[in-house]
């Protein structure tokens, strides 16, 4: 829909390139506004914040394996970890063990109602690959390293995580089966500050991605991974 220079999308990839600006509509009530300089390449001048977040219900395997590398995560930058309700005390009682010096750059917080905000002021964010995460990542340009739920329905957020993944040089993908502390820290460690932007000339919608990558994802993850038996 194309109206007084706008265009409006929910949930969809678009390049805004060719338009001055893109008006997103999302889920509830808040709207971004994004312009085409938001897909630009180049760090942002900020403090090195790393923000860690499992979702709107959190996740208590990303509070374990994030709080198992807090020092190593403490030396990269000041720490904001977003828990979820039910991972709150488990996670501030580990918080709470950790020497001072450390501790004071790792801030515990049970959830976060401008969660926005936060991802836009960070320069690497951690987080599960729900559409809406994955989305308000991409619009903040904010590198990530993303760790897909692998009992999502459908295995949608494996899906979701390797889409974005294939459009955003500054997203990377972290298996669970492959989570490790040297793997994630040695992940953020390249991840923070990374350049972000297109791997491509546009954002496609999903099905024109298939056909444009070469068959690679059509061939590698539609006819070969959905075709598995589960």
């Amino acid at each position: 829909e194309q109206q007084k220079g706008f265009i409006r999308y929910v949930g969809m990839p678009i390049h805004p390139s060719n338009y001055q600006t893109v008006e997103v509509a999302g889920e509830g009530e808040r709207k971004a506004v994004i312009t085409s300089q938001l897909f630009a390449l180049g760090k942002r001048n900020i403090r090195a914040d790393i923000l860690i977040f499992g979702g709107s219900q959190g996740s208590m395997r990303i509070n374990e394996a994030v709080a198992r590398i807090w020092p190593q995560l403490a030396e990269i930058g000041h720490i904001i970890h977003v828990t979820g309700q039910v991972g709150y005390n488990a996670t501030w009682q580990m918080h709470a063990k950790l020497d001072d010096d450390i501790r004071k750059r790792i801030k515990i917080l049970a959830e976060a109602d401008d969660l926005p905000k936060y991802i836009i002021n960070s320069s690497l964010v951690i987080s599960r690959a729900g559409a809406t995460s994955l989305w308000e990542i991409a619009t903040a340009r904010v590198p990530a390293i993303i760790i897909p739920l692998p009992e999502a329905a459908s295995d949608h957020q494996r899906l979701n995580a390797l889409w974005f993944a294939q459009e955003f040089v500054g997203i990377s993908v972290l298996e669970e089966k492959n989570l490790s502390d040297e793997a994630l820290i040695g992940l953020a460690r390249r991840q923070i500050n990374k350049d972000f932007g297109l791997r491509q000339e546009n954002v496609l919608m999903p099905d024109v991605a298939l056909e444009s990558t070469g068959g690679v994802i059509r061939d590698g993850l539609t006819t070969g991974y959905l075709a598995k038996r589960r």
